[in-house]
């Protein structure tokens, strides 16, 4: 079936990325109208022909993702949600990396929500240089490994800046804060 298909397509590259999201199911059997659900999203598959899954779930246990991600080896990235964590116990053939964009978005919602948005806003900033960098390289002209090399290179420096600060703040601002939230997030 084409389930199949587009599933073994997508496990095939070096990179998945997974969320998932809630939604309501009326007349759902052996559920409440009112109780949760969950939509998973999977986009992987080869680089140049990437294809997006999108499968139904009755919860949001690490089980889904622990069975979706059998027979795929490679890098799985996902927001901070717990459960690919544990969905990822005694696999070390996925490496699982974070999402930029969900830490900007939790900055960015912290400075919106606090009366003094400063290290919010140091820290929106501070990502704002990683989409710089690599907007800049993305319109040269650079083979594959060029590209990777140069991002490597000029990026290196400001992750490492962007962890020494995020350290530094995590010492410095209360951990229930907005901020203090984003920077746990972070880390």
């Amino acid at each position: 079936p084409l389930k199949t298909l587009i599933k073994s397509h997508l496990l095939s590259g070096p990179v998945i990325q997974m969320d998932e999201t809630t939604v309501q199911v009326m007349n759902e059997p052996e559920k409440s109208s009112t109780s949760t659900s969950y939509m998973w999203l999977a986009r992987g598959g080869p680089p140049e022909k990437p294809v997006v899954d999108y499968a139904y779930h009755r919860s949001r246990g690490s089980e889904y993702a622990k069975a979706y991600l059998s027979g795929f080896s490679g890098y799985l990235q996902t927001d901070g949600y717990v459960g690919y964590e544990t969905a990822l116990t005694d696999r070390s053939d996925i490496i699982h990396v974070g999402c930029l964009a969900h830490v900007r978005r939790k900055f960015f919602e912290a400075g919106k929500s606090s009366k003094k948005a400063g290290s919010a806003h140091q820290a929106v900033t501070k990502i704002a240089e990683f989409y710089r960098i690599e907007k800049e390289l993305r319109s040269q002209d650079l083979s594959d490994d060029e590209f990777t090399r140069k991002r490597k290179a000029r990026i290196a420096p400001v992750g490492v800046q962007f962890k020494a600060w995020l350290d530094k703040k995590a010492l410095s601002v209360r951990p229930s804060s907005a901020v203090g939230r984003a920077v746990t997030y972070a880390l």
